[in-house]
């Protein structure tokens, strides 16, 4: 259901252009909390009418707001708000759920696989393992309210993880968990970030059409003896998420 517009007066004379008085009137609406993230705004027309002034004023204020990443467009559907992305930081050694919670926020895990699997070729150098090899395998889903923002598998060494096949790891953090049970204290790490485009299951399990842009982080992290604990491949929605990273200029010297 669309969002009932709060119409404002546009000044007629000595005042902003109509389209920017209707973007700040919109923009208000958003930022006060009155249209909420997900929410469908009113069409064009009704926007004519609640603000008296051309639908090229209404799409140069829609334009804007898009543009500044506040509303977005659905072809055949309207113009919604936007939901605010969740920022991560690449540089980091923890976990999806440490990051949230310190956002206050609430993450729910369901649990596709926790087994005992071959791992894959290409991340057993990653791991330090043998081709071949068995590891402990967790598949998840990671989610904030009521959107599913990760699809990811986990690879952790055996026997030195063998215990984890048997924890419930729905509520906690598994970072917390291996730091807590087995004394891992992450020390190190590396990211690979690729753009991709969902394919089943995985765009079944996040929620998404097939071909939608996802964020594939590929990582393997190392504890303070120098050995690999984990290797996981993550598929995050790309409309929800975004990575920052740190950077500093090099030594003048070096």
């Amino acid at each position: 259901m669309a969002s009932t517009a709060v119409g404002g007066r546009v000044m007629r004379a000595g005042g902003s252009p109509y389209y920017v008085q209707v973007a700040d009137h919109l923009r208000g609406e958003i930022t006060s909390g009155r249209w909420t993230p997900g929410e469908l705004i009113p069409s064009e027309a009704g926007l004519c009418d609640a603000f008296g002034v051309s639908r090229t004023a209404i799409r140069q204020a829609l334009g804007a707001l898009v543009a500044e990443g506040l509303l977005h467009k659905e072809k055949g559907r309207g113009t919604f708000v936007s939901r605010p992305h969740v920022s991560l930081a690449v540089q980091e050694t923890r976990g999806f759920f440490d990051e949230m919670a310190d956002l206050g926020r609430r993450v729910d895990t369901t649990i596709l696989l926790q087994d005992k699997a071959v791992i894959p070729p290409a991340l057993a150098p990653e791991l330090g393992v043998s081709m071949g090899s068995d590891v402990v395998r967790l598949q998840r889903i990671r989610a904030v309210g009521d959107e599913n923002f990760i699809f990811v598998t986990t690879y952790l060494p055996l026997p030195r993880f063998a215990e984890i096949l048997e924890l419930n790891l729905e509520y906690v953090s598994l970072y917390a968990v291996l730091n807590e049970k087995f004394g891992v204290e992450a020390r190190t790490g590396r990211r690979r970030i690729e753009a991709v485009r969902a394919v089943d299951p995985i765009a079944r399990h996040l929620r998404v059409p097939t071909g939608s842009p996802l964020l594939r982080v590929t990582a393997v992290n190392v504890d303070r003896t120098g050995a690999p604990f984990e290797v996981f491949e993550g598929y995050y929605r790309g409309d929800r998420t975004a990575f920052e990273v740190d950077v500093a200029t090099r030594n003048a010297s070096s």
